[in-house]
């Protein structure tokens, strides 16, 4: 039996979100469409170091989704772009 996880966006992401290119915005759609279907999977997401439940995934060559993993929900913290990820690199393995 499949898990179907429910998607829940932080007002942060969903400003984010907004600012963003419609064109980048579809491909954030498709990646949050995928892990609502099967979850986050490898190669595109790793967990932070340091933090139980908050991961990184790669949406395109430059933007980052932030989130959270909780039993069927996957909360959406922040999208970034990698420079900013790369700042704060000591966070992720």
């Amino acid at each position: 039996m499949r898990r179907e996880y429910f998607l829940e966006f932080t007002d942060r992401a969903e400003v984010a979100y907004g600012r963003l290119p419609k064109a980048i915005q579809q491909r954030i759609d498709q990646v949050l469409r995928a892990f609502q279907q099967v979850g986050p999977r490898r190669p595109y997401v790793v967990k932070l170091r340091g933090h139980r439940s908050l991961y990184l995934a790669r949406a395109t060559s430059d933007i980052r989704i932030i989130f959270q993993m909780e039993e069927d929900t996957i909360r959406i913290l922040d999208i970034a772009t990698h420079d900013k990820i790369n700042r704060l690199s000591d966070l992720y393995d």
